[in-house]
């Protein structure tokens, strides 16, 4: 492991089921210069971001303010599942993401300064656009569909293309 900080952050993923079946919903990134300078400019995406000090340390309460700043949606915590864990290494430092699906929600998600026009995608793992998504997401959906619980560190280059996945821990629940 590097000697950089570790920022604590989150990525939510809203997920619904309205009689076809379960759907995602996955939004661009936009070319905000933090964005672009991480790579992550257009690459299809939940929301979330890093913890703040008014989050308390509450991972619900920091993922329920970034979906709302991010989308203007709503989560309602009992509807709130943590699937993920990925401790992520690069040269901008070290990011420990909280993987998260939102089962509950109110409103319709909307484009803001973060974000772009999103779109529901079926919840299969060969209808995500994943050549529109982060390199490292390759390796984390299928654990995710498959209904698996994990920890791992994903070591990315400059460019944000993955160079090792550690090994993955499988855990009954967090």
């Amino acid at each position: 492991m590097n000697n950089m900080e570790t920022t604590i952050g989150m990525v939510c993923y809203l997920w619904r089921d309205i009689g076809n079946g379960p759907e995602i919903y996955l939004a661009p990134k936009n070319p905000t210069p933090k964005a672009v300078e991480r790579g992550l400019a257009y690459k299809m995406n939940g929301y979330g971001g890093g913890m703040e000090k008014e989050d308390g340390g509450s991972l619900f309460a920091g993922t329920r303010r970034e979906v709302l700043q991010e989308c203007g949606v709503s989560i309602e915590e009992s509807g709130v599942e943590k699937v993920a864990e990925v401790l992520f290494m690069s040269s901008w430092g070290n990011y420990l993401c909280h993987f998260v699906l939102a089962r509950k929600f109110s409103g319709d998600p909307r484009p803001s300064r973060e974000m772009g026009q999103g779109q529901w995608f079926p919840y299969r793992l060969e209808a995500l656009p994943l050549d529109k998504m982060m390199d490292s997401d390759r390796h984390v959906w299928p654990q995710v569909f498959h209904g698996r619980k994990f920890k791992t560190t994903i070591v990315h280059d400059k460019d944000m293309k993955v160079v090792s996945v550690g090994h993955l821990k499988f855990v009954d629940h967090f």
